[in-house]
């Protein structure tokens, strides 16, 4: 009767130990790799999320509204009125009634209105947030990073007091998209969260309507 195990059993259960840790370490590496993945592609929705239910907020609640004027389009304001539909990388917006962001303005002192300007600038891959009460000095501030994309239809319409009075100028807005690409790279391609593989892309939209056209414009 054989006793012990010959070498070549040795070797044979040695090769199927070894390739059990191999798929062990591999199975490991790809759980982490994903979990880095998740953290980041979370950063970047977080990034995007803030800034998107912002802007949308923002131009709900706004009285007045309007393209800015960039590299995708250099005459967006004068195209605006003249009732072509604006696609580009901002919007500005202009509050005279008080709301839960903007308590202190007085619809009949135009010293207390608020200007809220958005632009997206390709050099930092950032959305800033301009707001600027009466004439004072404006406050820049960053709201969202990792930003490829911008881009913010706005759709004009003619108010009710245009039409009346015959004024064939378009001076409001109808309806806003906007929408955000945003990605784990710099403007040089570089990666800017030490997290995943960097290959990671987030796209996110949404659509807001001012509050003037429920109230029958």
């Amino acid at each position: 009767m054989r006793r012990g195990l010959a070498l070549t059993e040795i070797l044979l259960c040695s090769s199927i130990c070894a390739m059990m840790l191999l798929a062990i370490g591999i199975t490991f590496r790809a759980s982490v790799q994903s979990y880095r993945d998740n953290t980041e592609r979370n950063m970047l929705v977080t990034e995007g999320r803030i800034a998107l239910r912002q802007m949308v907020t923002d131009i709900r609640l706004a009285d007045a509204h309007g393209p800015v004027n960039d590299t995708i389009n250099p005459n967006a304001t004068t195209e605006f009125a003249s009732g072509l539909t604006i696609e580009n990388g901002g919007v500005q917006i202009l509050k005279r009634q008080p709301d839960a962001d903007e308590p202190s303005i007085n619809p009949n002192s135009p010293s207390t209105w608020v200007t809220i300007t958005y632009r997206h600038d390709p050099a930092t891959l950032t959305i800033t947030r301009s707001r600027q009460v009466g004439v004072n000095q404006p406050q820049v501030v960053t709201i969202a990073r990792y930003v490829q994309r911008l881009l913010v239809r706005l759709e004009p319409a003619r108010s009710a007091a245009n039409i009346a009075s015959g004024d064939t100028s378009f001076d409001i807005l109808l309806r806003a998209v906007v929408s955000l690409e945003l990605a784990n790279r710099d403007a040089s391609g570089q990666r800017q969260i030490a997290h995943g593989n960097g290959a990671i892309t987030t796209r996110m939209l949404d659509a807001a309507v001012p509050r003037k056209n429920f109230a029958g414009i």
